[in-house]
């Protein structure tokens, strides 16, 4: 039997299907429906998840509740257009605490149409018992369930063989690991080795063990965290991302802290970029870039930075740019044309562009070439210029013959 004939993500509305009419109906069962056309359709993940299937929460003197589902965000659902009788046999509830038949809705129905609803949920709780009354397998498995709520989904997508998403038994496909969490209503995935994303993911905790790479894939991680992961390529809506290595290429859109930069960065067009406490990864000679996106605008926010930086394609009036190192040397490099770039903090300035968009509050913000000139000069200064009264070089030349003398009197 189908129970979803369609649904609206903009209005948030789950249209019940003809097979519904004079039927009896499990709100689990819609909710498992659900996760198979949103798994299907990918124009239904553009839309945060519409309901979440719960349950096992502990009673106490081991008692949990039965399962039950969560309608999300205002999501409702809406009985098939026909004047029929329905008939909920589970626990149905809205996140803004409503239950039964408040989470339907009738309005759009035709106006000859009568609708009946039923809502009859079990009243019954799950009881757990001794291990003595269960097999081995139930005795775990009723574990898992209860502590469900708190685990994280396991991927390694080198393993040969398909888990169960625990730790001892990770998933080895991302798909099965997201379906996991979601239909649990989890967030955390564990990454065991390198990854490409090939479905939006929002609001997800991913962090990685061993460095993986995360390859983002153009993708849309609304609100989603990246931990000790090696990151790259494009991506939709702002992200957060702490301790990992963004690798040459990838686009900023977000909050980034303790990261090492990689190679050359670009902001996403329109993006609001803050990095705290980042620094370059790269040995030698070479140093990361960050563009400010030639083709669109950023705001570029750069707070202890450490090591090298080459900051370019500022040049839109919108653009704006802070750059704060602790200590380092920073180069504005001649694409900067327009906007405001502020320097700050303690390192060297190299500015290779018009200065008027060029606030330079730095500390010792001088290029390690002028220091070296400075001190040829003073090398090369001439004995006569040294010698020339009330000169300081005659005055040091006077205190050098003075300690002379008193050392040949010893």
């Amino acid at each position: 039997m189908t129970l979803i004939a369609s649904i609206d993500g903009p209005t948030r509305r789950v249209y019940l299907h003809a097979d519904t009419v004079g039927a009896d109906v499990h709100p689990i069962d819609i909710y498992k429906e659900m996760r198979v056309l949103r798994r299907t359709d990918e124009t239904l993940r553009n839309y945060d998840l519409f309901m979440k299937a719960s349950g096992n929460e502990s009673k106490g003197g081991g008692k949990f509740t039965e399962r039950f589902v969560t309608l999300l965000l205002g999501t409702r659902l809406v009985p098939f257009d026909t004047t029929h009788e329905i008939t909920i046999t589970g626990t149905i509830i809205t996140d803004d605490g409503q239950e039964g038949i408040a989470a339907f809705d009738r309005a759009t129905l035709s106006p000859t149409t009568v609708v009946d609803i039923n809502y009859v949920p079990p009243q019954v709780e799950v009881i757990e018992v001794a291990t003595g009354g269960l097999t081995v397998a139930q005795d775990l498995r009723l574990s898992e369930i209860h502590g469900q709520g708190f685990r994280e989904v396991y991927v390694d997508t080198s393993a040969v063989l398909n888990g169960n998403g625990y730790q001892q038994a990770p998933y080895n496909n991302l798909t099965d690991a997201i379906d996991d969490a979601e239909a649990a209503g989890l967030t955390g995935l564990v990454v065991l080795s390198d990854i490409v994303i090939d479905r939006q993911l929002k609001n997800f905790i991913v962090t990685g063990v061993g460095l993986p790479t995360v390859d983002f894939n153009g993708q849309t991680l609304t609100g989603s965290k990246f931990s000790q992961c090696r990151v790259e390529g494009t991506f939709v809506n702002p992200i957060i991302a702490e301790e990992c290595v963004l690798l040459n290429g990838t686009s900023l859109n977000g909050y980034y802290q303790n990261c090492a930069l990689d190679g050359d960065l670009v902001c996403v067009d329109g993006s609001e970029v803050l990095m705290d406490n980042c620094m370059s990864n790269i040995a030698g000679l070479g140093r990361p870039s960050i563009s400010m996106n030639a083709a669109g605008t950023a705001k570029l926010s750069l707070r202890g930075q450490r090591g090298g930086m080459d900051i370019r394609d500022c040049n839109q009036p919108t653009d704006e740019a802070t750059i704060e190192m602790m200590p380092g040397s920073v180069s504005v490099a001649s694409s900067c044309v327009d906007g405001v770039i502020v320097l700050r903090g303690i390192g060297l300035s190299q500015i290779n562009t018009v200065a008027d968009i060029i606030t330079d509050e730095m500390v010792h913000s001088i290029l390690p070439v002028e220091i070296l000139a400075i001190a040829a000069a003073v090398w090369d200064y001439t004995t006569a210029a040294a010698t020339t009264a009330g000169s300081m070089g005659e005055y040091v030349l006077k205190k050098i013959l003075t300690f002379k003398q008193f050392l040949g009197t010893k």
